[in-house]
């Protein structure tokens, strides 16, 4: 009988535990696996984001941002790490830095749909409508079923001036009247 890679590893086995239950919505229960793989191995990158994740999904995003700091600061050339920090850092308020972060994961990963989305949404939140439509469509010709991008994009357009006839602001193809 041969082991599997997660019994020789119990950090990864935690860590894929954690993301299981976390993404059934059990908060709790990952930031306990999370918690468990950082005292085996305190500086694990995943283990430090997915808990920075996890203080986001519940509200806690002082706490968010301070995790994924320690995070970035074993790697930071992960995208999905800045993104969701500037996520954490749009919920303080805190704007700009969330622009910085989502810019940042941009440059390591120019084709995220998600920091596109993002970035839009924290231009749209500091009133630059237009630069957040620009972000809203990129994050669409990435990926057309970004069903969020849609959205934000038609509320973006809807707080422009409205310019000549009515016109619609947006389809499920895409297109616009």
């Amino acid at each position: 009988m041969t082991a599997t890679s997660s019994s020789l590893n119990p950090v990864r086995a935690l860590l894929q535990q954690g993301l299981a239950l976390q993404q059934s919505g059990q908060l709790p229960q990952a930031e306990h696996s999370y918690r468990h793989a950082l005292q085996l191995q305190p500086d694990n990158f995943d283990a430090l984001h997915l808990l920075g994740v996890v203080a986001y999904q519940a509200g806690r995003h002082g706490e968010a941002v301070e995790l994924i700091d320690r995070a970035l600061a074993q790697n930071s050339a992960d995208a999905r790490a800045h993104s969701n920090r500037g996520l954490a850092l749009r919920e303080l308020g805190r704007h700009d830095d969330a622009l910085s972060s989502f810019d940042c994961a941009l440059t390591i990963d120019p084709a995220h749909a998600g920091a596109w989305n993002n970035r839009g949404h924290a231009l749209q939140s500091a009133g630059r409508n237009a630069e957040a439509l620009h972000s809203y469509e990129r994050a669409l010709q990435l990926n057309p079923a970004f069903a969020e991008a849609w959205n934000n994009r038609g509320i973006a357009k809807s707080a422009r001036p409205a310019a000549g006839s009515p016109r619609k602001l947006c389809t499920r193809a895409g297109t616009e009247a």
